[in-house]
C-alpha cells in the first residue's frame, strides 16, 4: 500500500478500555513525533475516517467493513495480539494456551475478513508453563507496543508499507463468546473435571507444596486454585401497587 508520506500525519487511533494503558503510551509517543492523533473507543462511521491519513487499530472491539477500509483508502493497520494466521479473532491469549497454537503479535493490514489481511510484521512469543491468560495477555500487549514502534519508525521513512499475504489454509477464528464453551468445565471435560479440581483444591494449602505438572525441561510447576461462588443477582424490586 502506498500513501503520501508526511512529516506530520493525521492519525485515527482506535482502541478499547482494555488496551488503554499501552494505547495511551503509544498515542503520546506518536504525538511526540509530531503527528496529530485522535483517539476513539467508540464505534466509528466511514464518514468519521475520511479526513485521516492513516488508521491504527490497537485492541479495538468493533469489526471493520469494506466501507471503513475504503474510507481510509486501504491505510488501516491492526496491531493484533495473536501470531497470525493462528489466533485470529477474539482473545488469542486464551486460545494460545487452550489450543496450544503459536502465540505472538502481528501487525497487518485490515481487509474485509477477520484478521486475514497481509502481514506487515510479526513476532512469536513463548508460552510458559506458568502463564495464565492474564499474564500472557500483559506480555503480548507489551510486545505489541514494541513491535509497533519498530514498524512505525520504518513507515515514517518510506512511502510504501510492505505486506505479505498470510499462508493459505483453514485456521480457527474465535468469537468472543467461544470461551463460554470451555468455561463450563463440567460440560467441557465431563466427570474428569470435578476429579481434577478436587485434587487441586485439596492440595491448595498456604506454605505447602501443591499438586504439580512438569514443564518441557522437567521442572515441577505447582498449581493452586481459588474457588468462589458466583455473585447472586439482586432481586428485582417489587411492582408498585396501583393507587
Amino acid at each position: 500500500t502506498c500513501y503520501e508520506r508526511k512529516p506530520r500525519m493525521k492519525i485515527i487511533f482506535l482502541t478499547s478500555q482494555q488496551a488503554a494503558e499501552q494505547a495511551t503510551y503509544l498515542v503520546s509517543w506518536l504525538r511526540n513525533r509530531g503527528h496529530i492523533v485522535s483517539v476513539t473507543k467508540d464505534r466509528i462511521t466511514p464518514e468519521g475516517l475520511v479526513s485521516f491519513d492513516i488508521g491504527i487499530s490497537f485492541g479495538y472491539r468493533y469489526i471493520f467493513k469494506k466501507i471503513h477500509i475504503d474510507a481510509l483508502k486501504g491505510k488501516l493497520i491492526n496491531v493484533h495480539t495473536g501470531f497470525l494466521p493462528y489466533g485470529r479473532g477474539a482473545m488469542p491469549n486464551v486460545w494460545a494456551i487452550i489450543d496450544r497454537v503459536p502465540a505472538g503479535v502481528s501487525i497487518h493490514f485490515v481487509d474485509d475478513g477477520i484478521d486475514t489481511g497481509p502481514i506487515i510484521a510479526q513476532r512469536e512469543i513463548s508460552v510458559l508453563a506458568t502463564d495464565t491468560g492474564a499474564v500472557l495477555y500483559r506480555r503480548l500487549r507489551t510486545e505489541a507496543s514494541h513491535l509497533f514502534m519498530e514498524v512505525w519508525t520504518v513507515l515514517e521513512s518510506s512511502t510504501r508499507i510492505p505486506g505479505g499475504a498470510q499462508p493459505p489454509g483453514e485456521f480457527i477464528t474465535h468469537k468472543s463468546g467461544d470461551v463460554g464453551l470451555v468455561d463450563d468445565l463440567d460440560n467441557y471435560f465431563g466427570p474428569l473435571a470435578r476429579r481434577v479440581i478436587d485434587v487441586l483444591r485439596a492440595r491448595t494449602f498456604p506454605d505447602h507444596e501443591a499438586a504439580y505438572i512438569h514443564d518441557e525441561d522437567g521442572r515441577k510447576v505447582f498449581v493452586r486454585v481459588e474457588l468462589t461462588y458466583e455473585k447472586e443477582k439482586a432481586a428485582p424490586p417489587p411492582p408498585k401497587k396501583s393507587p
